[in-house]
């Protein structure tokens, strides 16, 4: 096999395989919580879209009160810092929450991987 078709072979697998990884990752879905199942997602990656309706700050952590925009339950979301930035939101802020449903002491948390905003009320 000379050098130009396994070049040209080469470069149309690359692009049909990161077609293929694009598709896959656009597809992937994390399930959301539903009221009153929040136990059954211990442990598990979720997104939570909502209203942030109360905020807190700490030295590591930011704490917001979500309240989940299908069942309007509220959640607790925490977000560690990284470095000097804040993420500080103010009430009304409409944002999804992807990252795993935890439990710290009696209180059901969502430690947050990734926040988005989505919107302002």
């Amino acid at each position: 096999m000379d050098e130009g078709n396994l070049l040209a072979m080469s470069l149309v697998t690359g692009i049909l395989g990161l077609a293929w990884l694009y598709y896959v990752s656009a597809s992937a879905e994390v399930p959301s919580v539903e009221s009153g199942r929040a136990e059954s997602f211990l442990g598990k990656q979720i997104t939570l879209s909502g209203t942030v309706i109360n905020s807190r700050e700490t030295d590591k952590t930011i704490q917001y009160a979500v309240k989940e925009e299908r069942y309007g339950q509220a959640y607790k979301v925490v977000y560690f810092k990284e470095g000097e930035g804040s993420l500080k939101m103010p009430n009304g802020t409409n944002i999804e929450v992807k990252g795993e449903m935890a439990r710290v002491g009696n209180e059901l948390e969502v430690l947050a991987e990734k926040i988005i905003i989505t919107g302002y009320d």
